[in-house]
């Protein structure tokens, strides 16, 4: 491009140069200058028709193409975070029920039904019995043995009485307590019980309550009928376990009826677990 200007521009300088030079045969002043102003509208003219010939032969650059231009990919719009979902509330945990250790001392009265008949004429060693709770047992303000407990026991010993010598004996003891389906061991004696003496011929007497107690294998107790206390049994109800009852006497039968009331001591400390 630009040696095709160069070659032009020459080529346009002798052409003027030429031409002045045929326009002017004399040497005078007038002629000089006539010659310097032709020179320099030959500058001009060589000027603007360098402009015309470089823009004929520069090639027109074709306009970009809209759908041509590269599109720069604007950056996506920030998104947004989700607000996390809340975590549910977990599930309250039920802790179940709770309990407690109730503990009932040594010695304490427990007041209780007869739940079937005994009696030296009918009851048997070995016999199961069981007596319903009267009245609750409290230890502070709980209730550790509620009314309605059942507490099971075993007869031991039997003796009839053979004549006025001899008295008529149930012994009895205690062997577990069920409370709210749980059961306990216990270790109880009977203080109290309301027999009945029966004879043999049929006549039966309300004999009232007694107290009954036992100690190392010796029987303490009252004789029921006539005038006789502190009888001695014989040697085999004696080492039986449990509380011996001294019914009767002679030719009678001592009955503790079905429902009769007794009073039962613990012979040692229970403990008694309850819900809470």
């Amino acid at each position: 491009m630009m040696n095709m200007r160069k070659n032009f521009s020459t080529m346009v300088t002798i052409a003027l140069i030429g031409l002045a030079a045929g326009c002017g045969g004399d040497t005078s002043e007038q002629a000089e200058l006539d010659r310097e102003m032709d020179l320099a509208m030959a500058d001009d003219s060589l000027s603007q028709l360098e402009d015309a010939a470089l823009q004929d032969a520069e090639p027109e650059q074709p306009e970009p193409d809209a759908q041509q231009q590269p599109q720069t990919q604007q950056p996506p719009a920030a998104q947004p975070r989700p607000r996390p979902e809340p975590e549910p509330e977990p599930e309250p945990v039920d802790p179940g029920p709770q309990f407690e250790n109730l503990t009932v001392a040594g010695g304490t009265s427990v007041l209780v039904t007869l739940d079937q008949e005994l009696s030296t004429k009918t009851s048997q060693v070995g016999d199961l019995f069981t007596t319903t709770l009267t009245a609750a047992v409290v230890v502070g303000n709980r209730v550790a043995i509620p009314a309605g407990a059942r507490i099971r026991g075993h007869v031991t010993a039997v003796q009839k009485s053979g004549g006025s010598d001899e008295a008529a004996v149930l012994k009895l003891a205690f062997d577990e307590v069920t409370v709210d389906g749980d059961t306990y061991p216990v270790s109880m004696s009977v203080a109290e019980a309301n027999p009945t003496m029966k004879g043999r011929d049929g006549t039966a007497e309300k004999v009232g309550k007694i107290g009954v107690g036992a100690a190392a294998g010796a029987i303490l107790g009252r004789v029921i009928g006539g005038n006789k206390t502190g009888t001695i049994v014989g040697g085999a109800i004696g080492a039986a376990a449990g509380t011996a009852i001294v019914l009767g006497s002679e030719d009678s039968d001592a009955i503790l009826e079905e429902g009769s009331d007794m009073t039962l001591t613990l012979d040692a400390p229970l403990t008694i677990r309850r819900e809470v």
